[in-house]
């Protein structure tokens, strides 16, 4: 603690994830082992992690906004061991604090614990698959609007914009990149003449099941039938 405490023993510094641009950015942590040609370096973890991120936008079957964490679906196959096995205790502590951390199964198979932004607040972008979702549906948003530049304002632009912003959303939804949607478009006469056109795009991000809590009772023979009758 840099204040409080016995101050003999304190470390002097702190730490801090950034302030900038946080929902773009990714703590990993620890340092991963490597093997070179029968030589082990221990070395950061970013280039083995990004091909996993990578891989999404190469494979056909993937979306881009696939969950990147746990066993089955973050398998780092690029490395040979990590630096240090943190304990279930420091696993919670460092996702709370923002820090997606690499882990082992049985001392086999290493993988991604978490998939955290370096968000801070309680917000759904501090989840780096609703990050990736939302800026691959902006990209299809911007596309897809072009055509209407320099089209000349009225009621059927205005209809024609929502549509397509709707159908760009709706395959989102589907495809479980967003869970709801809403699409405005706004023209007022000080807009047209400025020649400007707003689309107000509102979005529900998806959830997924980070932490599975196990609640075991014991009852009573004939409790369960008693329970759900």
């Amino acid at each position: 603690l840099i204040s409080g405490g016995d101050r003999k023993n304190n470390t002097g510094s702190g730490y801090s994830l950034t302030d900038v641009a946080t929902t773009h950015s990714a703590y990993l942590a620890p340092y991963v082992s490597v093997n070179e040609k029968g030589r082990f370096f221990i070395v950061p973890p970013a280039s083995h992690i990004g091909q996993l991120y990578m891989s999404k936008h190469n494979d056909k079957n993937v979306l881009p906004w696939a969950v990147i964490a746990g066993i089955n679906n973050s398998r780092i196959t690029t490395i040979a061991g990590i630096e240090e096995k943190f304990s279930e205790e420091s696993l919670v502590d460092l996702n709370d604090f923002g820090i997606t951390t690499i882990h082992n199964y049985e001392n086999i198979i290493f993988y991604l614990n978490n998939q955290r932004t370096a968000v801070k607040e309680n917000s759904v972008l501090r989840f780096t698959h609703n990050r990736e979702a939302l800026i691959e549906l902006e990209l299809s948003m911007y596309k897809k609007l072009e055509q209407y530049q320099w089209q000349f304002f009225g009621d059927d632009l205005k209809i024609r914009i929502e549509k397509t912003a709707n159908d760009v959303c709706e395959y989102y939804k589907v495809n479980d990149g967003i869970s709801s949607y809403k699409n405005e478009f706004i023209a007022t006469n000080e807009m047209i003449d400025a020649q400007i056109g707003v689309l107000n795009t509102y979005v529900e991000m998806t959830g997924v099941m980070e932490t599975i809590v196990l609640q075991v009772s014991v009852l009573r023979t004939g409790g369960i039938s008693r329970l759900f009758e």
